[in-house]
């Protein structure tokens, strides 16, 4: 076995998925920790290939929750701008 892999672990975006389940977009930010700590358990149960395949994963719903709350931050202005500019 390689000893450059003992104790080796790789990205699990848990503090990203954190961030996002808090601050961003509960429901999905939720699904992204939840794969972020089954990526950092397979990473400690080396299984390395697994644990890849879940932090991406979970690199994916943080993406997507970043780009949900996005949109739904820009259409919550749009709705004010239109209301302020049309409805006075």
């Amino acid at each position: 076995m390689n000893s450059s892999l003992n104790g080796a672990t790789g990205k699990t975006y848990l503090g990203a998925a954190i961030f996002v389940a808090v601050f961003v977009f509960f429901p999905t930010g939720i699904f992204a920790v939840k794969y972020s700590l089954e990526a950092k358990k397979l990473y400690r149960d080396r299984r390395f290939s697994e644990a890849r395949t879940a932090a991406n994963t979970s690199r994916k719903i943080i993406a997507s929750s970043l780009s949900i709350a996005g949109i739904m931050y820009a259409v919550a202005v749009l709705g004010v701008l239109v209301y302020l500019i049309f409805c006075k």
